[in-house]
C-alpha cells in the first residue's frame, strides 16, 4: 500500500473560537470542497475533526454532535502504523499527523484511492439531510402507514461501507477500479470470460452492447407525479401496466409488492434474472403473486405505496439504500421484527463477488438477485406461518397522485425567499397575460381590496404568443400604480406548466375532451398555498374557454380541501357586452385593428407592444 504525506493545508483548518455555527460551516465546506476531512483547532492544538459522514449523520439525527472528538493521530515517520490502520479501516483515507504539542503538521493518506463517486453520494445524502428531506420522508412514511392496513417488511440493500469491511484487502483494491465508472460502459467493456461470468446462462456474444441499447430505449414518463413505464417488449426488458413483468407468475388475489431502487427493479439483468422472478419461483407452491414495483432511482417507493391498490392480505417488502434512513427508523419504531437488517453480508456467499457487480454493490447480476430472493423467502417463511389472513380482500389506493420531494423543496426554497413576513390574509392570482389586458388589471384591483397581501404568479412556460419576459414586464408595469402589498413572481415549473397542465397551452385548438388537471391544483393547494401562506385564489369567470372553465371547476372542488377559498369574479366587459379577453386582443392584433385595442389593453401594454413594433423595424 502506498502512503502519501503532505503538509497541512490551511484551507482544511478551522479555529473553533472563530466559528459561530460549526455544523453550518461544515455543511457549506463539504458541499463546496472535495476534501476528506476538516480539522478543528483550539490554541493551535488539534481537538477534533469532521468528515462528510460525520456531518450528514449529525443532520440525520444519528449523532448529537457534528465534531468527532475520538480520532486517531500519528507522528511523522510512522508509515507502518498508517498502513496497518488503513488496512483495518478501509473507509478512512486520511490520518492527521501531529507533533508532541498535538499541533497538526501534516496528513497521511492512502494513495491511488478513487473516492469521487462515493463522495458524490455522500454529498447527496448530506444535502438531503440538511434540507429536511429525511424529516419529510419520515412524515410521508407515517402518513402512508396510518392509511394502510397491509403487512410491511424491509431490509437495507448492500452498502459500500459495510460490504468493504467484509471483503479481503485484495478484493477491496480491485473494487476501486469499478468506482465512478458508468455501469453500462463497464458491461460493454467486459471480456468474453467476464461477460459469461456476469450473465451466466443468458450469455450470448455481444450481449453487453445489445443490453445497453435496449436499456436506452425504455420509455419512462411521469403521470401525476408518479414514475410510469410505458409498455415495452424487448429481449431483456418487458414492462406492462407501469411495472416490470415477473415471468411465469400466476394470477392471484394475494400479492407481494417489491419496492425499492435499481437492485429491486433488476436494472442490469434480464426479466428472468430479477429478484421478483426468483422470488416467484420460490413461491410457486403458494397463492402469492409477485409484483415488481422497483424503479431506476432511490426513494421512489412512496409514490407506489400511495397509489397502488394494495389489499389488506397483501405483503409489501421495501429494499432501501442507506440514503433512506427514514425507513430504518420507521421499522425500529413500529415493529423491529419486520426489519431484516443490512444485507451486505450476502457477498460472503459468493466466491468471486466482483464478478457479480458493476460500479457498486447494488448494480448487480443474477447471482446476487438470487441470494436476495432466497433471503426474502426465508424471512417470509418465518412470519407467515400461524398468521390468518383476512377473509375479505379490500383493494384501495390512498390517492391517485404524488407530490415528490423535488417539488416540495423547490417551492419551499422559493417561498422562503419571497414570503410576506406578517401573518395576515394572503391571496394569489395566476395569470398568463398573453397579453396583459384591462380584464387582468380589473381582477388585480378587485383582489387587492380583499386581502392584505397579494401574489401574482405569471405563467413562466414559454408556450404563448408573447414570450414570458415580455408578459412579465406587462404585468409589472400594468399594476405598478396600484396601492397595496403586491408581489409579482414567475410561476416556476409547478404552476400551470407543461409538466402539470399541458392542455392549458392548447386551448386554441379544438378540444374534444378536457384532460384531468387535478395534479396542478393539488400542487398549488397542498404545497404553494401552505408555503406562501395563501388562503384565497382569485380567478375570472370563464364563459367562453372550455379548458379554463374546467380548470375553475377543478379548483372549486379541490382547493377547499386545503382551506383555500376560490373567489370567482365576473369578467370585465367591453361596451358591446363582450367579455374582455386576451384571445380577443390577439385576434385584433392579427387583423391589424390596432385602434380597437384601446378598449381592451391598458396604456402600459400598448406602450410595450409599440416598443416591440419599433424594435422589429430595426
Amino acid at each position: 500500500m502506498k502512503i502519501n504525506y503532505e503538509e497541512v493545508n490551511n484551507g482544511t483548518l478551522i479555529d473553533i473560537d472563530e466559528i459561530e455555527n460549526i455544523s453550518e460551516y461544515a455543511y457549506q465546506y463539504f458541499m463546496k470542497n472535495d476534501k476528506e476531512c476538516l480539522y478543528v483547532l483550539k490554541n493551535n492544538a488539534l481537538i477534533g475533526l469532521m468528515t462528510i459522514g460525520d456531518v450528514f449523520r449529525y443532520y440525520e439525527g444519528v449523532t448529537e454532535q457534528v465534531m468527532n472528538n475520538h480520532f486517531t493521530t500519528l507522528r511523522y515517520g510512522e508509515i507502518e502504523e498508517a498502513e496497518a490502520f488503513f488496512e483495518k479501516h478501509w473507509t478512512i483515507h486520511e490520518l492527521p499527523v501531529v507533533d508532541w504539542r498535538k499541533h497538526l503538521i501534516g496528513i497521511y493518506s492512502r494513495g491511488e484511492v478513487r473516492t469521487d463517486q462515493i463522495r458524490k453520494e455522500f454529498k447527496n445524502r448530506l444535502e438531503d439531510a440538511y434540507c429536511g428531506k429525511n424529516q419529510w420522508l419520515k412524515e410521508q412514511i407515517d402518513k402512508w402507514f396510518a392509511n394502510s392496513s397491509t403487512k410491511v417488511f424491509g431490509f437495507e440493500l448492500p452498502t459500500e461501507e459495510e460490504t468493504l469491511r467484509l471483503l479481503t484487502p485484495e478484493t477491496r483494491r480491485e473494487f476501486e477500479h469499478h468506482i465512478g465508472r458508468n455501469p453500462l460502459e463497464i458491461m460493454r467493456g467486459f471480456t468474453e470470460e467476464e461477460s459469461r461470468l456476469y450473465w451466466g446462462e443468458r450469455y450470448v456474444p455481444d450481449i453487453g452492447t445489445r443490453f445497453a441499447k435496449e436499456f436506452s430505449d425504455i420509455n419512462i414518463k411521469f403521470e401525476n407525479g408518479m414514475i410510469r413505464y410505458g409498455n415495452f417488449q424487448g429481449d431483456f426488458f418487458t414492462f406492462q401496466g407501469g411495472h416490470r413483468i415477473v415471468p411465469h407468475k400466476h394470477r392471484s388475489d394475494k400479492k407481494i409488492y417489491l419496492l425499492g431502487p435499481c437492485t429491486i427493479m433488476g436494472a442490469y439483468v434480464s426479466d428472468e434474472q430479477t429478484i421478483g422472478a426468483y422470488l416467484q419461483e420460490y413461491l410457486r407452491d403458494t397463492e402469492y403473486e409477485v409484483i415488481n414495483c422497483g424503479t431506476f432511482a432511490t426513494n421512489n417507493e412512496l409514490p407506489y405505496l400511495f397509489t397502488e391498490k394494495i389489499g389488506v392480505n397483501d405483503i409489501v417488502i421495501i429494499g432501501f439504500t442507506n440514503r433512506s434512513s427514514a425507513w430504518e427508523e420507521f421499522f425500529e419504531h413500529t415493529n423491529k421484527k419486520n426489519y431484516w437488517g443490512n444485507w451486505s453480508d450476502l457477498y460472503m456467499e459468493l466466491e468471486s463477488p466482483l464478478d457479480c457487480v458493476l460500479d457498486c454493490f447494488r448494480h448487480v447480476n443474477y447471482k446476487v438477485n438470487k441470494i436476495i430472493a432466497r433471503k426474502i423467502y426465508e424471512q417470509l417463511s418465518t412470519v407467515k406461518s400461524g398468521e390468518k389472513a383476512d377473509s375479505i380482500q379490500t383493494l384501495s389506493s390512498i390517492q391517485n397522485y404524488y407530490i415528490g420531494w423535488d417539488i416540495i423543496n423547490s417551492i419551499r426554497q422559493w417561498a422562503k425567499e419571497n414570503r410576506f413576513k406578517n401573518n395576515k390574509t394572503i391571496g394569489a392570482i395566476v395569470m398568463n397575460c398573453n397579453p396583459f389586458t384591462k380584464g387582468h388589471r380589473f381582477l388585480v384591483e378587485w383582489a387587492i381590496k380583499q386581502v392584505e397581501f397579494l401574489y401574482i404568479f405569471v405563467v413562466e412556460e414559454d408556450a404563448s404568443i408573447f414570450p414570458f419576459k415580455q408578459r412579465y414586464e406587462m404585468v409589472k408595469q400594468g399594476i405598478a400604480d396600484l396601492q397595496g402589498q403586491i408581489c409579482v413572481l414567475p410561476s416556476g415549473k409547478y404552476i400551470i406548466s407543461k409538466d402539470t397542465f399541458s392542455q392549458y397551452f392548447e386551448r386554441e385548438k379544438v378540444i374534444e375532451q378536457v384532460v384531468n388537471m387535478d395534479y396542478d391544483v393539488r400542487i398549488f393547494g397542498e404545497v404553494v398555498c401552505k408555503e406562501f401562506g395563501i388562503s384565497k385564489r382569485f380567478v375570472g369567470e370563464e364563459p367562453l374557454d372550455k379548458v379554463t372553465n374546467a380548470y375553475n371547476e377543478t379548483m372549486a372542488r379541490i382547493l377547499p380541501e386545503y382551506q383555500v377559498e376560490l373567489v370567482i369574479l365576473p369578467r370585465k366587459e367591453m361596451q358591446n357586452g363582450e367579455p374582455i379577453s386576451a384571445t380577443k386582443a390577439r385576434s385584433l392584433l392579427e387583423c391589424g385593428k390596432r385602434e380597437e385595442l384601446e378598449e381592451i389593453l391598458p396604456d402600459t401594454t400598448l406602450r410595450i407592444l409599440h416598443k416591440t413594433d419599433e424594435m422589429d423595424k430595426i
